[in-house]
């Protein structure tokens, strides 16, 4: 009885993103398209006597760090994917073991999508190397080629990162010990949506939202 209820609810899983491609078939993208988050700046143009303004979105920068397997990654290793993001740590007792079950759902439905990756920075640089991390991946069943662990150089570069590249909302800078924030980053380097790693329903959200960010690239749509 056990296996059959396992079975089902892996079942279920797995076939969320059909769902959604064929909400999305039968609907079309107007009915559900994703913002943009951060505008930078704003243009002004003139087309066929019309003005017409464009608005500027802020992008990721690029990255350095330190992976499970103790290789060196940038942001060019991830040009053209989706980007699952979160922060966290391994000592963590409270919030990140959540986000971090939540987030092997989100494995678990894309694993076949390589447009998809996930990847978790450490704020923790002092004390998570690759040894501590690939045991934490261990622990999780991450998958490598889905979902990387990474450690920037200091503390400060995660800082910076986490704030100023990936806007994490926040009170105020003493409180990054970490977020249980989750940001999905498109192709092009835009945050187009904030979620609440330990809610299931936010993650749920999550999981859509991909979906709709394939279906847009598959079908060539422009992204509102």
């Amino acid at each position: 009885m056990k296996k059959l209820s396992q079975y089902i609810i892996l079942s279920l899983i797995l076939v969320v993103p059909l769902l959604v491609y064929v909400f999305l078939k039968s609907f079309g993208t107007n009915h559900y398209a994703l913002k943009k988050f951060i505008p930078v700046e704003i243009n002004e143009r003139t087309e066929n006597g019309k003005l017409i303004y464009d608005t500027i979105f802020h992008q990721i920068p690029d990255f350095l760090a330190i992976n499970q397997d103790d290789k060196t990654i940038s942001g060019a290793d991830f040009s053209n994917k989706i980007l699952v993001v979160d922060f966290f740590f391994t000592r963590c007792p409270g919030i990140c073991p959540k986000m971090t079950s939540q987030l092997t759902r989100v494995q678990e439905i894309f694993k076949n999508k390589p447009d998809v990756q996930i990847v978790s920075f450490t704020v923790d640089t002092d004390f998570d190397n690759p040894d501590v991390l690939k045991k934490y991946a261990d622990k999780y069943s991450i998958d490598a080629s889905v979902w990387t662990l990474a450690k920037t150089k200091t503390k400060l570069d995660v800082f910076n990162l986490g704030f100023y590249g990936f806007k994490i909302p926040s009170d105020t800078v003493d409180k990054f010990l970490h977020s249980e924030k989750i940001i999905l980053v498109d192709k092009e380097k835009h945050i187009r949506g904030f979620y609440t790693g330990t809610d299931k329903k936010d993650i749920d959200r999550l999981t859509t939202e991909i979906g709709v960010l394939l279906y847009e690239y598959q079908n060539d749509k422009p992204k509102k």
